[in-house]
């Protein structure tokens, strides 16, 4: 069993990413990364047998730019495990199921999915070392932005937050 602080800080981390992505803050998610971090990623939404995996935080980012091309995004994490690396207390894994919303000309392209993932303790806490995404299923629906403004604009990141 992980103690109860480093579950929390692994909680922590899994939700960050998903409101760094959200936020567009495309740098702070691949920070999450270790510095040899890896990214596996079907290579087209719906045809996940072939997989791109993008090694190293620049090549994450690099992936990650994807999402700028919607207008905005928001991941629902819905439910979330870990389970310690009996080999080694700095080790863990993981599986955290989402709901990756991706907005773009008024649809909402749901994409039901979960994330395998490797954790890493390093000097500054908890990092993914490996994270695949996995799309279980898709549904588009259309969408309404009460305020006008669109998802981007509203999940945009305050100047005065800390990366």
């Amino acid at each position: 069993m992980l103690p109860p602080a480093d579950r929390l800080d692994i909680i922590d981390l899994v939700h960050r990413y998903a409101a760094r992505v959200d936020m567009r803050d495309l740098p702070g998610a691949a920070a999450l990364f270790t510095a040899d971090g890896v990214l596996a990623v079907p290579r087209k939404p719906g045809a996940s047998s072939r997989i791109d995996v993008f090694e190293g935080r620049a090549a994450i980012e690099r992936a990650l730019a994807r999402v700028l091309r919607l207008d905005g995004t928001v991941h629902e994490i819905v439910g979330h495990v870990i389970d310690a690396d009996p080999a080694s207390e700095d080790r863990a894994r993981g599986r955290t199921a989402c709901v990756a919303h991706h907005f773009s000309r008024g649809k909402d392209d749901q994409w039901y999915i979960h994330y395998d993932d490797n954790y890493v303790r390093t000097a500054v806490g908890w990092r993914l070392a490996r994270r695949a995404l996995t799309i279980d299923a898709m549904r588009l629906s259309d969408v309404r932005h009460p305020s006008g403004a669109g998802p981007a604009r509203l999940m945009s990141r305050r100047k005065d937050e800390p990366r």
